[in-house]
């Protein structure tokens, strides 16, 4: 199934606009992610759910207040608010008839909602190992609810860009390189896979000098979703995908629960070109 990322638009389109406009291009399967806060965002979606599917993704239905998602923080306040947003996404999902929910691995430090894609100073980093038990205990709990209301989690690879390798010089986030990955995911139960996002990929693969291909390769066994776009190498720019993109080839097509288109700032009509090309590859 191939989704189209509501993520990537100016302001001045709400997320009922975006899916609105997406369904008159003839787009049925729509990923709901980030935008603002609305109080009435999903009884409004609720109104087109029998003509579009949705997903969730990572930070929506979007909280009145602002927070980073991170279940490997040790600030307990961090960790309940991203639980309780988790838990919330997951009873949704339910509502919206759809068995996957999918969000962003951990880090070892709590940045701000402001400072996310940006430049990060001044960070204190966590143990490693201490920060990677926090989060498999609270991926077991995720788990636990996701079992029970029958969802299946995907844990989406972070990006480690180059500006923020050279600020840091080691690796700030969990689930970037392919050990990690599998590190992880041979300690959490089996509902819970991997989201691969193939912008970030290419970046971290970049930054941390290991083979994106290997990396795909690797973490075939747990991969039931990607995100596409594209960049320069260097940072997350979510750029168009075309038919030279590096990952043609090396991504499944068995096994699988969704593809997302994940690009920003493009048309509806160069989003839908985009679709057609996914298409007619996993067609092929």
């Amino acid at each position: 199934m191939i989704f189209l990322s509501t993520s990537g638009f100016k302001n001045n389109y709400s997320q009922i606009d975006i899916c609105k406009k997406y369904f008159k291009f003839g787009i049925k399967n729509i990923e709901l992610s980030g935008g603002k806060y609305d109080k009435n965002i999903l009884n409004n979606l609720k109104k087109e759910k029998n003509k579009i599917t949705y997903s969730f993704h990572n930070y929506f239905p979007v909280p009145k207040k602002t927070f980073v998602i991170n279940l490997a923080s040790d600030n307990k306040q961090i960790v309940n608010l991203s639980l309780k947003h988790i838990f919330n996404c997951l009873e949704k999902s339910i509502e919206f008839n759809s068995k996957f929910y999918s969000f962003h691995a951990g880090f070892l430090f709590d940045p701000k909602p402001i400072k996310l894609g940006k430049k990060l100073l001044n960070v204190k980093l966590l143990d490693k190992d201490y920060s990677q038990k926090i989060f498999i205990k609270n991926l077991k709990i995720i788990s636990k609810k996701a079992y029970e209301l029958g969802i299946e989690v995907l844990i989406e690879n972070n990006v480690l860009s180059h500006q923020n390798k050279k600020i840091f010089h080691t690796n700030p986030f969990h689930m970037v390189d392919a050990n990690d990955c599998i590190d992880i995911m041979n300690k959490t139960p089996g509902n819970i896979n991997m989201l691969v996002d193939l912008g970030h990929l290419k970046v971290s693969s970049n930054s941390l000098n290991f083979n994106k291909y290997k990396f795909l390769s690797k973490c075939k066994k747990w991969t039931r979703g990607y995100h596409l776009s594209d960049n320069n190498g260097y940072s997350d720019l979510n750029k168009p995908i075309n038919k030279n993109s590096w990952f043609w080839g090396h991504i499944k097509k068995k096994n699988i629960l969704f593809y997302t288109l994940e690009t920003k700032h493009t048309s509806f009509k160069l989003k839908v070109d985009q679709y057609k090309l996914l298409k007619n590859y996993l067609n092929s």
